[in-house]
């Protein structure tokens, strides 16, 4: 007996949850569309254009940071890339 195509979607192999708070966690899987403009702002909407979130730079003077902000351009958390050092050390 084969089975039948399903029109719901797979169980999810792990339970939701959020890094910054529970009204950041959608019910069921969501597709969203990132949408980058000038000044390394990007812009993430679901598949009906709605704003869903904004990224955008936060200090000029330090490039590698950036806000991420809600619709209403409320701050949600300041982001940062990583920054690792090599040292090299020399043997005489």
């Amino acid at each position: 007996m084969m089975d039948q195509p399903s029109d719901h979607a797979p169980a999810p192999l792990f339970p939701p949850f959020s890094v910054i708070g529970p009204q950041f966690v959608a019910p069921e899987s969501l597709e969203i569309i990132v949408e980058k403009y000038p000044c390394r702002n990007l812009v993430i909407t679901d598949i009906n254009h709605k704003i869903l979130l904004k990224v955008k730079p936060y200090n000029k003077r330090l490039h590698r940071q950036r806000v991420l902000l809600d619709a209403n351009d409320t701050p949600i958390a300041k982001l940062r890339k990583k920054v690792t050092l090599t040292l090299k050390c020399f043997q005489s």
